[in-house]
């Protein structure tokens, strides 16, 4: 795509679902459907994630530094035209940035059909690229929105969802800024396929995991700044994962209270001691058996606040390699400022280490602050009373 700023103004679209993420902390698994929303939103006394979300990409962008040529393909923040639909859809995030956008006006829905709504006025305005900000229900949404006719229409995500199985997100919001500052530098010329995948929220509630194939979207592609399709599933290697659940058996016989994560490899350890795991939450044990089960966020921080012999078990996800940040909100800000690095236990097969593309493991607590209080160099547990130190947090990244 040709972009200069002495020609035309770039056009993007930037549509918000204000909701997103809001079921994670209140272990809801995601807020698909009017009566799960307002759950979520009557545990978090109706304070929204998504759009803090939208403000740290924002920030990040405005900062990054734009460079102007004569010769080169090069565009600045100030070429961009925002199209959005009104208030907490997009509206809002710009303006505190300054920004006027244009809006189409709209009256909210606050469903699906919001986003629908955006993304065809995103077309009919001939953007360049379209930005959206949720989960992998409003990746569903934007793909549906497309359909068919529009399917090389470009797109990011801003990650703000539950679950996050769909590859069309950036790793962070700040990651976000970064791949469209590199394309409207002409830095970033790239653009992929990638898949879209959700959940079936009720069945997980029953702790059944469907996932299913959407369909894809031309993303902008760039690796070291999206993450990958999320993957899952038991290990082939039993005795691998027998080895792990051995030093996690060791842990409850020293008197820990374990506080158990979602994940295969943690399932895996549940299962051998008998007890069936929630899936995308947490349960806690210990050497009596089990404490509680699909903790919410503020559960287990009485947790770990009431049991002086801690532990908080984790496994970074398939391929992706987050640690923090993806299905597992319940461990909130306030957890995590109080929680002692010791006191966490990682655990994961060298194999799934080696899966992961950028050889570190992400955390993305939305508190730029904790992400780098968090980061550092951690064993992790690959076998009984064997560790490897790994790279966890902000090490590596190149913003």
């Amino acid at each position: 795509m040709k972009k200069n700023a002495s020609s035309k103004k770039i056009k993007i679209g930037l549509v918000v679902n204000p909701y997103a993420g809001l079921g994670g902390e209140a272990a809801l698994k995601g807020t698909d459907g009017v009566d799960v929303r307002q759950q979520a939103l009557d545990y978090h006394h109706q304070t929204l994630r998504s759009p803090k979300r939208v403000e740290r990409f924002l920030n990040a962008l405005v900062q990054l530094p734009c460079q102007t040529s004569e010769t080169a393909e090069r565009a600045t923040i100030a070429d961009i035209e925002w199209y959005c639909l009104p208030n907490d859809l997009g509206e809002s995030a710009l303006k505190e940035q300054g920004i006027i956008p244009k809006v189409l006006s709209y009256q909210a829905f606050n469903t699906s059909q919001d986003t629908l709504q955006a993304v065809q006025y995103f077309m009919q305005s001939k953007v360049d690229l379209i930005v959206f900000a949720g989960g992998d229900g409003t990746a569903r949404d934007v793909l549906d929105a497309l359909g068919d006719e529009n399917t090389n229409a470009l797109s990011i995500g801003i990650p703000a969802g539950v679950k996050m199985q769909s590859a069309v997100f950036a790793i962070t919001p700040e990651m976000a800024a970064q791949i469209l500052h590199q394309w409207l530098q002409g830095e970033l010329n790239t653009v992929a396929l990638q898949d879209v995948r959700d959940i079936d929220e009720s069945a997980l509630r029953d702790n059944k995991i469907r996932s299913k194939y959407y369909g894809a979207m031309h993303t902008l592609a760039s690796p070291q700044f999206l993450q990958r399709l999320k993957q899952s599933g038991i290990e082939q290697d039993d005795l691998v994962l027998d080895d792990i659940a051995d030093h996690l058996d060791e842990l409850l016989d020293e008197g820990f209270t374990l506080l158990i994560g979602p994940g295969s490899t943690t399932a895996h350890f549940m299962q051998r001691q008998g007890l069936k795991n929630t899936l995308v939450g947490f349960d806690a044990l210990n050497k009596d058996g089990l404490i509680g089960t699909d903790l919410t966020g503020q559960q287990c921080q009485k947790l770990l606040e009431s049991h002086a012999h801690f532990k908080l078990v984790i496994t970074p996800t398939g391929q992706q390699g987050f640690l923090i940040g993806r299905g597992n909100q319940q461990l909130t800000e306030h957890f995590l400022s109080y929680i002692k690095k010791e006191q966490i236990c990682i655990i994961s097969t060298k194999n799934k280490l080696n899966e992961i593309s950028d050889r570190q493991l992400h955390i993305d607590t939305n508190n730029l602050e904790l992400d780098e209080k968090l980061s550092g160099f951690y064993p992790i547990v690959t076998a009984y009373q064997e560790t490897v130190i790994y790279p966890v947090g902000k090490l590596m990244r190149p913003i």
